[in-house]
């Protein structure tokens, strides 16, 4: 059910991986199922069907592109102004979304439960969401792990002084954390060429610390910069940063607990699938936020009270510690490996979509109209509309 996972908000990309990464007949499938999918929907649901129309008439809109790249210029050069507008954006969102989903209040089951509420966040610059979470549960403690500055983060920007002491921030390539994704990385038996100057093979978190809630926020604005080690060998930066945080989140987080994630575009194979898999172990919400990203495809999933009794959370774990040592290790993988994992014909993929569909189309309809209908307003109010109420973007 689940395929490649990107962070990457890139309407032109989205739906189709890089072809560096797979044979171009499995490209063109994979291409395939996601324009099945998309007609699947436009044929049931209205909602997606104006909302494609929308991005359509984006395409041809050169005034959308301006507006997104001005977008992107500011977020990857920051200003101290810009820094602080952002924060205070996603500290609004992240009180829009606890109305909306309950989802950044810590609660658990067993009342009498006194140990510390603990929350875990990847890609926390510039940091707003973090602060509506430890606004809304003020006993609560945060370890934050965020990208450096060079490898495409955002600047962090808490400035709330009474939430230090209850912040512990490290700034590191959490893709690199081997230690944790791999509890054998030190051992005698570990046969990847793991360079200690470029990967953390020590635990960066303590073993048997568990989280009451995780947010998986982390982005990439750009890949210019990566290291020499990481241009060579190892292969899409947006990909693993996805894969580790959700890796890492769901080893560490506490049965009960809450996940939060920003994801790209519900109705999007690898997207769906996840979504649903979810389902399975905890309850599940999409949300999109209404502020200055609602004309993107961006969105959270929200899924609370996550417990593992069918096994399908360990299988995801699995599934996803596996997608890691196959981006980060893409030599050893394929000569050691692809035989063996990676069958994932285009025929397989065809089959997969068709009876995915029709066993959860409807549910997916459900969970996805109410984070299409946000963009689709947004983009019908966009000031580049050529009609009476705007012109849409390149919807990213």
């Amino acid at each position: 059910m689940l395929g490649k996972l990107s962070l990457q908000d890139s309407e032109e990309k989205t739906a189709q991986p890089p072809p560096d990464e797979l044979d171009m007949a499995k490209y063109a499938q994979y291409y395939q199922s996601n324009i099945k999918a998309a007609a699947y929907l436009s044929s049931r649901s209205p909602v997606f069907r104006r909302l494609t129309l929308l991005r359509e008439q984006g395409w041809k809109n050169s005034k959308g592109d301006e507006y997104l790249k001005t977008l992107r210029d500011i977020a990857e050069n920051p200003t101290p102004e810009s820094c602080r507008a952002a924060f205070s954006q996603m500290v609004q969102d992240g009180h829009e979304l606890q109305s909306a989903t309950s989802g950044l209040k810590i609660t658990r089951r067993a009342f009498h439960d006194s140990t510390p509420r603990r929350i875990l966040e990847f890609g926390s610059a510039p940091g707003g969401l973090l602060h509506a979470a430890l606004e809304i549960n003020p006993s609560a403690t945060a370890t934050s792990f965020t990208m450096p500055r060079e490898n495409g983060s955002h600047l962090f920007h808490v400035d709330e002084r009474s939430l230090h002491p209850r912040v512990n921030v490290t700034c590191a390539d959490f893709t690199l954390f081997a230690g944790d994704m791999l509890p054998w990385a030190k051992g005698p038996y570990n046969i990847y060429p793991m360079d200690p100057s470029t990967f953390f093979l020590d635990r960066q978190i303590p073993e048997g610390t568990f989280f009451d809630l995780v947010i998986c926020d982390a982005g990439v604005l750009s890949d210019r910069d990566r290291t020499e080690y990481r241009r060579h060998h190892v292969s899409g930066q947006s990909t693993r940063v996805a894969i580790t945080q959700l890796a890492l989140a769901m080893k560490y987080i506490q049965s009960g607990g809450t996940l939060i994630m920003l994801l790209h575009k519900p109705e999007i194979w690898e997207v769906m699938g996840l979504a649903l898999s979810f389902e399975s172990f905890s309850d599940v919400q999409l949300y999109k936020p209404r502020g200055t990203d609602a004309i993107r495809s961006s969105f959270y999933l929200v899924a609370k009270n996550m417990h593992d009794d069918s096994g399908t959370q360990n299988t995801i774990f699995r599934w996803v510690q596996q997608q890691w040592e196959k981006h980060t290790f893409p030599c050893i993988w394929e000569g050691y490996h692809m035989k063996d994992y990676d069958q994932w014909d285009g025929t397989s993929m065809r089959l997969a979509v068709d009876i995915f569909l029709e066993h959860w189309g409807d549910r997916l309809i459900r969970l996805g109209t109410p984070v299409w209908e946000v963009q689709a307003n947004a983009l019908e109010r966009a000031v580049w509309m050529g009609t009476r109420r705007g012109t849409s973007s390149r919807a990213r």
